[in-house]
């Protein structure tokens, strides 16, 4: 494979469920329930330890992003328990920002 195709794969994997989840957004009348971002948390886990493996064994200290780079364990923890918050925390305002847009159920 090329690497200009390589390109278009790595940057449509992340931006069409972006582009349909808006246009499903705009059409339905669905609401999202915050309370599934208590699934990031197992996703988060599994993720750090990826990543963990990753860095550490496969590539040998050399970190894949520049904020985890594993040399404190502890740190780079707190970095993904932070980010993992986060990402639960989306749905949560996800939720309340499109109960306000949407239409009420008679």
């Amino acid at each position: 494979m090329t690497n200009l195709f390589m390109k278009f794969l790595v940057i449509g994997v992340h931006i069409y469920p972006f582009v349909f989840n808006w246009i499903s957004f705009a059409i339905t009348d669905i609401v999202v329930k915050g309370s599934i971002g208590v699934f990031t948390l197992p996703i988060g886990i599994l993720y750090s330890y990826t990543n963990y493996r990753e860095v550490v064994y496969v590539k040998q200290g050399v970190p894949i992003y520049w904020f985890a780079t594993w040399e404190s364990v502890p740190a780079t923890s707190a970095i993904f328990v932070v980010i993992t918050v986060l990402a639960a925390g989306v749905f949560y305002v996800f939720e309340v920002c499109q109960r306000s847009i949407k239409r009420k159920p008679s």
